[in-house]
């Protein structure tokens, strides 16, 4: 639920931008774009972390 209210927040910047023009909205609209892309990030970081610490996990398991 809280992604595609994320993702709602930035449609709603952009609507906001073709009534207002870009000017007005590009500040919040970057934030957002960065925040987002962050949370992305350290998402992947935090998978491969997972990843392979279940491997090795895994591999002393096996032998």
């Amino acid at each position: 639920v809280a992604p595609a209210a994320y993702i709602e927040t930035i449609t709603r910047y952009i609507e906001e931008g073709l009534t207002s023009g870009w000017a007005a909205i590009l500040p919040k609209l970057t934030k957002a774009l960065f925040t987002m892309a962050a949370l992305y990030l350290v998402s992947l970081i935090l998978t491969t972390i997972y990843t392979q610490l279940m491997a090795h996990v895994t591999q002393g398991f096996l032998h």
